[in-house]
């Protein structure tokens, strides 16, 4: 192992263009406001129209908080049907069922039509979409 790559300690610049220091910040601003990422528990995966897309929802152990979340598996751009129409979050002690959705990072609202959502993600801008369920 003594010239393996691997074991060699490299110095790096975090600060250079390109570097996903700005990215890993903002998925953890997300994280952090949100409850449903908090925890482990309460994952259920949604099916999409596009097979190189998966689909998630997060809740809360209090089921007051749901996060929706779809990543692109590929580099393709790609334009899919995400349903929530059976997702349920408690408001007030009530469970409702999602009605719009807030996108995390750019904090766009939209509504729910037919009980789910069409979508575009493109990965070189960004992999990953990030929702707030709002009922």
């Amino acid at each position: 192992y003594i010239d393996s790559e691997k074991y060699e300690i490299k110095t790096r610049d975090w600060n250079t263009p390109g570097n996903i220091k700005p990215y890993i910040s903002e998925l953890n601003r997300i994280r952090r406001s949100n409850p449903a990422l908090q925890q482990t528990s309460d994952l259920r995966f949604i099916g999409t129209d596009d097979g190189k897309v998966i689909a998630f929802v997060k809740q809360s152990v209090d089921q007051t908080s749901a996060v929706a979340v779809a990543i692109a598996l590929s580099r393709d751009v790609h334009e899919f049907w995400l349903p929530l129409g059976d997702t349920l979050v408690d408001v007030d002690g009530e469970r409702r069922h999602v009605a719009a959705v807030e996108n995390l990072t750019t904090g766009e609202r939209s509504a729910l039509n037919w009980g789910g959502i069409r979508l575009r993600v493109d990965p070189e801008l960004d992999p990953a979409l990030f929702f707030r369920c709002l009922a």
